[in-house]
């Protein structure tokens, strides 16, 4: 996840997104993942996009888990495009 940024005030994004176990939240800029991840752990599932291939597959990486489970789905698009990719 060096390459990517890292997340901007993780405490407070998790706080007001008030992350409730099993609810869909979307990461519209994927990049490295790391509110993604934050999301996760709070119990949350995941729809993350990111047009960069090398972004997904470095998240596809570090959670195959979640993917497996269903937990978290990546899609390589822009986030324009949001309304057909959800």
């Amino acid at each position: 996840m060096s390459q990517y940024h890292i997340p901007v005030q993780p405490v407070e994004t998790i706080k007001y997104l008030s992350v409730q176990p099993n609810h869909w939240y979307v990461d519209c800029n994927l990049g490295g993942g790391g509110h993604t991840e934050l999301i996760l752990a709070a119990g949350g599932n995941v729809i993350g996009i990111d047009l960069d291939a090398d972004a997904i597959a470095e998240v596809t990486k570090n959670h195959q888990a979640e993917i497996d489970s269903g937990r978290l789905i990546l899609v390589q698009s822009n986030f324009s495009y949001i309304d057909q990719v959800v």
